[in-house]
């Protein structure tokens, strides 16, 4: 139960809103929330906590959760996807146009609360009866929270087993995403055919698991010239792509190429831009904690002719519920 719902995370932020509607009264928080005035490291309530719902409070959250709550007590940050949920739950029937997504990401952020280890007792109540409403037959627990549409499975470049001893499983919430490019020594330009594209994982896998000592191939996704995004690292497991305690709750994403020399293909930049699109919607990941290799160490990556594609997709993405 517990592995299935650590794969269960949250969709995303960028959930569509306008007016709040009517809505059911605030849910009740559970009677921890009374003896949690400070968090446990007696830091002060967040400025949204004990606010009724509205569309501006599920807002706040939004916001706290991108900045202040990267540092913030257990307690408050699942009170913050608990609220955020509960509220969208509440506001779905509202405007119909946008129910069913509204819907979707009040169950992610059940789920999120659910597989959170710091979650209390009553927390999980509140999650556990928020889903029961909204998912009465249960299918989530035996769905495919991963399964991307369009994403090639790893049979299809020929991946070979990893070594499990060597992985570190997904424990915490994902919340973040880093771009790289491969700039594999050596590396032949590759002529956009699947072949050539399936050797180059290939190849970067080897050069992890032998010359790395790395379970797997470092990163979760990989992207082609041709713009095909093949699964590479499954998500249930942590990566190795942004050294040390940085791969913790961090998606890795690699474009094939060197862009240090050469610019991304046109087809590559849009698929990288959709995965990190559907990416964050599932799993709750606001647009600047999309990231480059070279905002976490020194480092060229993900290359000069690449990062311009990545500001301009962090800034034409603002974060909105």
């Amino acid at each position: 139960m517990k592995g299935t719902l650590q794969l269960l995370l949250a969709l995303s932020l960028a959930v569509g809103c306008a007016s709040p509607g009517s809505g059911p009264p605030l849910s009740a928080p559970g009677a921890d929330y009374q003896v949690h005035p400070t968090g446990a490291s007696g830091e002060q309530m967040p400025p949204w906590a004990g606010r009724e719902r509205s569309w501006q409070k599920l807002r706040m959250i939004g916001d706290w959760l991108a900045h202040e709550g990267a540092f913030a007590d257990d307690f408050w940050v699942v009170e913050a996807h608990l609220e955020l949920a509960e509220g969208r739950a509440a506001y779905a029937p509202s405007e119909p146009a946008l129910a069913e997504e509204r819907r979707q990401a009040a169950i992610a952020g059940f789920l999120r609360v659910l597989a959170h280890p710091g979650a209390t007792a009553s927390q999980r109540q509140r999650a556990q009866s928020g889903l029961d409403t909204l998912d009465p037959s249960g299918l989530l627990e035996a769905s495919a929270p991963y399964a991307i549409p369009g994403v090639l499975p790893r049979s299809t470049w020929g991946a070979r087993p990893p070594a499990l001893a060597r992985l570190d499983p997904a424990d915490a919430p994902w919340n973040w995403i880093t771009v790289h490019h491969s700039a594999e020594p050596g590396a032949k330009p590759l002529s956009g055919s699947l072949n050539d594209s399936a050797k180059a994982i290939r190849d970067i896998q080897t050069a992890h698991m032998s010359g790395k000592n790395y379970g797997d191939i470092g990163y979760h996704f990989v992207i082609d010239p041709s713009g095909r995004v093949f699964q590479a690292r499954e998500l249930r497991y942590q990566g190795a792509h942004a050294y040390g305690k940085n791969n913790i709750g961090n998606v890795g994403i690699c474009l094939l190429g060197n862009f240090e020399h050469e610019h991304p293909t046109q087809a590559a930049v849009e698929a990288m831009h959709g995965l990190i699109d559907v990416l964050r919607r599932r799993l709750g990941i606001p647009p600047d904690h999309v990231r480059g290799h070279y905002e976490w160490r020194q480092t060229a990556c993900p290359g000069r002719y690449l990062k311009p594609e990545l500001e301009r997709y962090r800034h034409a993405r603002p974060g909105s519920l």
